[in-house]
C-alpha cells in the first residue's frame, strides 16, 4: 500500500543520490588524473630549464626572476 510506495520512493531517491555521487567521484578521478599528468609535465619542464641553467647563468637568472614574480603575485 501507501507505506510500500513511500519506501520505494525513498529508496529510489537514495539510489539516485548514490548514482549522482558515483558520477561525481568518476569525474573528480578523471580531473585528478589530468592534473597529475600536467604536474609531471611541468616538473620535467622546470627540471630541463634548471639543467640548462647550470651551464648558462642567463637562463637561471631569467628562471629566478620569473619564479620571484610568480611568488610575489601569489601572496
Amino acid at each position: 500500500g501507501f507505506m510500500t510506495r513511500l519506501r520505494d520512493t525513498e529508496l529510489l531517491s537514495f539510489l539516485q543520490k548514490d548514482i549522482d555521487l558515483a558520477k561525481k567521484v568518476i569525474q573528480l578521478e578523471s580531473e585528478l588524473k589530468v592534473a597529475k599528468e600536467e604536474v609531471g609535465y611541468l616538473q620535467a619542464f622546470i627540471q630541463k630549464i634548471a639543467n640548462i641553467g647550470q651551464s648558462n647563468p642567463m637562463v637561471m637568472d631569467v628562471f629566478s626572476r620569473v619564479l620571484r614574480d610568480i611568488e610575489a603575485k601569489s601572496k
